[in-house]
């Protein structure tokens, strides 16, 4: 049961992605890990977990992508719109997988 809603949300966020070039900005479906990583986009927070987050590129030909989670090492990727585009192309989506941090 658990593998068919998995299936589902990913067949929904690869659906999301293939409309990209929406006006408002690009869709992109985020995979994380932890589960409860915060997802910041060009400094302001986008949500929180897997789910579709959009960039927009209309101010900015760059998007800088941060997410963190208690206990790991912040990530921090800079997207341009074609980059991102030609990513989600091959891989579908992006997926960040945060490594805890040692104290």
């Amino acid at each position: 049961m658990q593998s068919n809603r998995s299936l589902s949300v990913l067949a929904m966020l690869a659906a999301a992605t293939l409309t990209s070039c929406a006006a408002s900005g690009t869709n992109v479906g985020i995979v994380v890990d932890p589960k409860e990583t915060a997802i910041y986009i060009n400094g302001e927070k986008a949500g929180t977990g897997k789910r579709v987050y959009t960039f927009d590129f209309s101010k900015h030909p760059r998007a800088l992508l941060q997410a963190t989670a208690y206990g790991c090492k912040p990530h921090y990727e800079v997207w341009t719109k074609r980059r991102l585009l030609e990513h989600i192309k091959e891989f579908k989506q992006l997926e960040i997988i945060l490594k805890q941090e040692r104290f």
